[in-house]
């Protein structure tokens, strides 16, 4: 169990990966062959702020971002839900859900081609404006770094647009209730690379740091094709190792420059 407080998002992303990956008996229920999971998972900061954080440290680009928004965010509903803050009452919860199209399938064995095995990660936040605005994530599981980063980049943004739209000039707090957190092999490596912290990692006792390892020793070699890496994450973290390892960084992503509301541009289908 993981709870944290922070001055910022910033802040308690980061503290949880500092514990996830350096300390974690301090909060590890579950164990399993290259994951480790938080369970009952709360996280409460001051604002909700996320400047200075690089969505590039974590192996995303900005069509990741805008890939998750077109998955989670449909924008004339968030429209609505911000319109609906100015007659918003002070005790009142204000909750916007996202409509996330899922092939829910308790059964599936390759998650990746189909979506969603168990349901959406992501279920809705919530602003409420008093005692002291404040934003509420709610989350069946957060994949740490990773799509746990996007979700805290977007309500940043959403707080972001909230200050600026209602002249809001105090920080608006932030909760998030998350029922799961784990961190697997194919999330983490970019990230401990990125930090320069990856070889310091493989030399410590943990079971993650095995399995990191014995991974990248099995996909030595190997070309970054479906046939031969059949996982989405497996293919684009393998690729993102070599690149880095061959002086190809990433362009920065910096959270505080990222809009709430662009769209995925829409490919012309050849007639």
């Amino acid at each position: 169990m993981l709870n944290l407080h922070g001055k910022d998002i910033k802040e308690i992303h980061d503290e949880a990966m500092n514990i996830l990956i350096w300390h974690p008996v301090r909060c590890v229920e579950g164990e399993k062959t290259t994951s480790i999971y938080s369970y009952d998972n709360v996280f409460r900061a001051d604002s909700c702020d996320m400047r200075d954080f690089d969505l590039a440290s974590v192996g995303f680009t900005t069509s990741r971002w805008t890939r998750f928004l077109g998955q989670y965010i449909d924008h004339d509903a968030l429209e609505k839900w911000l319109c609906k803050i100015k007659e918003q009452g002070d005790n009142v919860i204000n909750f916007f859900t996202p409509e996330v199209p899922t092939d829910f399938n308790p059964i599936l064995n390759k998650p990746e081609e189909k979506g969603h095995r168990w349901g959406p990660c992501f279920l809705g936040f919530s602003f409420r404006k008093s005692p002291h605005p404040c934003l509420t994530l709610y989350s069946r599981t957060g994949r740490f770094p990773n799509t746990a980063s996007l979700e805290l980049a977007a309500i940043s943004r959403v707080a972001h647009e909230i200050q600026t739209r209602y002249k809001i000039t105090e920080p608006i707090e932030f909760t998030w209730y998350c029922s799961s957190i784990f961190v697997s092999v194919y999330d983490v490596v970019y990230y401990l690379q990125h930090h320069g912290w990856l070889n310091k990692f493989l030399k410590t006792s943990c079971v993650l740091s095995k399995n990191i390892a014995r991974e990248l020793r099995k996909v030595e070699g190997r070309e970054c094709t479906k046939a031969a890496m059949p996982f989405v994450r497996q293919k684009r973290c393998i690729q993102r190792y070599r690149e880095f390892l061959a002086g190809q960084f990433l362009k920065p992503v910096p959270v505080n420059e990222l809009s709430i509301w662009k769209k995925r541009k829409r490919r012309n289908k050849k007639s």
